[in-house]
């Protein structure tokens, strides 16, 4: 039945497409979720260093152009100066972070110090790290937001920072715990939307080789049963009509058999007419045996196990003999239609 074979690749397919749209969404999770971790773990060095300066309660540098003294600190703390003459800097936690920052970005990274209400004016949070800022302060101490189509926005993390006490020498009137902004990581999506459409093409290839082979090993398995089936049916068919006709064959040296059998045991019936007779019984008897032996040849060849054996073969005998199983018929009409036409004859 050939609606089997295609009911069943048609749930192959249906399955194989379901399984594809689980696999797309558990990859698109999962590669967001690298990409989070990978965000996440760069804030966290900075945070690392951030905390190590202030368990120091901040370090000093030589005064350069790259370490200035910094504006918001008390100006006795700002600088010393050492025995032989030189400048120090004191860099603070946020100092320290913002400059870490500035050296940790490059081309699809940027990793910058942010707040609400700075006291850096570029260090001023968008709306993104706003809105980030209100819910780290109400819910949890770092936001990550997938890229979303059709804003041009990357992937971007906030890791919140909490005022520690030497933050307080900078930030006047602030208590520490309380959120002074946090540690912005923004990645261009590029790159990643580009890795995404990679591995989408690639499972698509795998799962469409999946379908088709699927298609083609159940259709094929498939129609195979069903046409053994359909093999079986025919050959069961045709052996019904074997037996049949075989049945319509055999009747006619048992009649034979029969009949000389009868005419023999006749008490008047002359000598030859009773040899000529038996010969005809004879000649029905091996029909009727040959008979036989075709029907346990075919039940071997059915069981697989037939058994071969060579025989002479006589073609010549084998026409005579079929002539001499028919003679008695043919001479019996051939007389029958004689006295017909004789009948028929006028006086």
């Amino acid at each position: 039945m050939p609606w089997l074979a295609l009911a069943a690749s048609l749930a192959w397919l249906v399955l194989t497409g379901v399984l594809y749209r689980q696999a797309v969404q558990v990859n698109a999770e999962h590669s967001l979720e690298l990409e989070h971790t990978r965000l996440s773990t760069m804030a966290q060095q900075l945070m690392d260093a951030r905390n190590w300066n202030a368990a120091h309660g901040g370090v000093y540098v030589a005064q350069s152009d790259y370490g200035q003294p910094n504006p918001w600190l008390p100006e006795s703390e700002r600088t010393v100066t050492t025995q032989d003459g030189r400048t120090l800097v004191l860099v603070n936690p946020a100092y320290m972070s913002r400059q870490l920052a500035e050296r940790s970005s490059r081309e699809g990274v940027s990793i910058s110090i942010i707040s609400s209400a700075p006291l850096r004016p570029e260090n001023m949070a968008d709306v993104w790290e706003r809105s980030a800022l209100a819910r780290c302060a109400d819910e949890t101490p770092e936001v990550f937001t997938p890229p979303q189509q059709g804003r041009g926005q990357g992937l971007r993390l906030l890791s919140v920072l909490m005022a520690q006490q030497s933050c307080l020498r900078c930030h006047v009137g602030r208590k520490v715990g309380e959120v002074l902004g946090g540690i912005s990581v923004s990645q261009d999506a590029t790159a990643f939307q580009k890795s995404l459409d990679r591995q989408l093409h690639n499972m698509r290839l795998l799962y469409g080789l999946l379908a088709i082979t699927g298609v083609l090993a159940i259709g094929g398995i498939t129609f195979n049963l069903t046409h053994r089936r359909w093999l079986a049916e025919e050959a069961s068919r045709m052996k019904s009509a074997f037996m049949g006709h075989l049945s319509h064959d055999m009747r006619t040296p048992l009649t034979a058999i029969v009949g000389m059998s009868e005419l023999a045991q006749k008490k008047d019936l002359p000598e030859a007419e009773r040899k000529k007779a038996l010969g005809y019984l004879a000649q029905a008897a091996e029909a009727l045996r040959e008979m036989v032996g075709d029907i346990m040849d075919h039940a071997a060849l059915e069981q697989g196990a037939p058994a071969l054996r060579a025989a002479p073969f006589d073609l010549r005998q084998c026409l005579s003999d079929c002539v001499g199983l028919y003679r008695p018929i043919a001479e019996s009409k051939e007389i029958a239609l004689t006295l017909g036409m004789d009948q028929n004859l006028p006086a």
